[in-house]
């Protein structure tokens, strides 16, 4: 089951690392950029306390949740 899962995460990976490689100079610039910022917000959450990353998670699921 892991090997199955690693594969799936393996190719997911590599298809994203080859969408990325086809933008225009521009996304990609821009494309950069985002995926520091995700890192930066990975690392902040991480630095916290796991009840203060309970908080904003419950804040960020309803920030993103779809009106019905």
């Amino acid at each position: 089951e892991f090997n199955k899962f690693h594969d799936k995460v393996q190719e997911n990976v590599k298809k994203v690392a080859d969408l990325a490689s086809k933008l225009s100079p521009e996304a990609k610039e821009a494309y950069e950029k985002i995926t520091k910022l995700e890192k930066e917000k990975h690392d902040i959450m991480h630095s916290l306390s796991d009840k203060a990353q309970e908080e904003l998670l419950e804040v960020f699921r309803q920030k993103h949740m779809k009106p019905l």
